[in-house]
């Protein structure tokens, strides 16, 4: 499917004329929503990516068991099946992302989205919930999607919070607290969460800052 039928048949709201633009409530700036294939970014638009990662969720990495691998991120960041929606600003400039994928989880048809990450000046504006609503919307477009599913650091409240208010919450398939033999007790550094397709995009808006399922 070419980006521009999965931005008509899977993700422009019915009856809305604002794609593919965005405007910031508080400076009347905008900005642009471009779709784009994981192998049809350029460079410098997986570098800012990449960068926008580092910067909101490197901290989360180094702090988790996996530790942050920074040549395993940019390999599962240009995975074919990835499908990037960009926020751009002015002449192309990378401000912020979401990523998706459909895929399979425990066998069942799922819309992963791998990763929402946004530069500061865009965080609180809205914009995070309406990028999740994109994503949302595509999944619920596809046969025979049930959920779409995403991975949360466990140390990061603010976007758990985020999600929670989008109707997510946390998945059968999110790891357990496992208690060890000598009595300790192991608490999982992420946490899995899913919403129904069928459920409404929700009202929930924070700052999402999120990891995929590849880690």
């Amino acid at each position: 499917m070419s980006n521009e039928a999965f931005v008509e048949e899977l993700m422009r709201p019915s009856g809305s004329s604002s794609w593919p633009e965005w405007t910031h409530p508080r400076t009347g700036q905008r900005y642009g929503l471009l779709v784009r294939r994981a192998g049809e970014l350029s460079g410098e638009q997986m570098e800012a990516c990449f960068g926008l990662v580092q910067a909101t969720s490197g901290n989360d990495y180094r702090a988790s068991a996996g530790g942050w691998h920074p040549a395993a991120k940019r390999r599962e960041m240009a995975s074919p099946a990835l499908r990037y929606v960009l926020v751009v600003q002015g002449e192309g400039r990378v401000a912020g992302f979401t990523s998706m994928m459909a895929t399979f989880e425990g066998g069942e048809p799922v819309v992963y989205c791998y990763e929402i990450h946004l530069e500061p000046a865009l965080q609180g504006t809205g914009l995070g919930r309406q990028l999740m609503a994109h994503v949302a919307r595509a999944a619920s477009a596809v046969e025979p999607v049930g959920k779409t599913m995403l991975t949360c650091f466990a140390a990061n409240g603010r976007a758990r919070r985020f999600y929670e208010g989008l109707g997510y919450r946390v998945d059968a398939t999110s790891p357990r607290e496992r208690r060890l033999r000598g009595g300790r007790v192991v608490v999982p550094d992420h946490v899995i969460l899913s919403r129904p397709t069928t459920s409404g995009a929700g009202d929930g808006d924070g700052d999402a800052r999120q990891t995929g399922p590849g880690r």
